[in-house]
């Protein structure tokens, strides 16, 4: 059985895909903190600044499969969805990335 981490996994679509991936039950689901405690499923808390801490939590927990359902918001530095791709790079047990297609960009207009 494959472990799937989900980032944003309290948001809808994150929710969403956490339950939908549960019901199917073939895959573990590792989402943040307060989803886990309402679906009764692992967390795993990560520092989503750090390529190194996010590596390691993927590496710690062995998972294959890491979603983002963040939304993506404009910000100085490197974005967190890109530090998750570098650390998926890095990381010996993570296969796949999934990034977030599902947020709409704010311009202020």
């Amino acid at each position: 059985m494959g472990i799937v981490a989900i980032a944003g996994g309290t948001g809808g679509i994150g929710r969403a895909l956490v339950e939908a991936i549960l019901a199917r039950g073939k895959h573990q689901v590792k989402p943040n903190q307060t989803m886990a405690a309402e679906l009764g499923v692992p967390i795993i808390a990560v520092d989503y600044s750090s390529v190194d801490s996010l590596k390691d939590a993927l590496e710690e927990n062995e998972v294959d499969t890491l979603i983002s359902a963040l939304s993506t918001m404009p910000e100085e530095g490197v974005p967190p969805e890109v530090k998750m791709v570098r650390a998926a790079q890095a990381s010996k047990h993570t296969r796949r990335f999934v990034p977030s297609n599902w947020a709409i960009p704010l311009t202020g207009k």
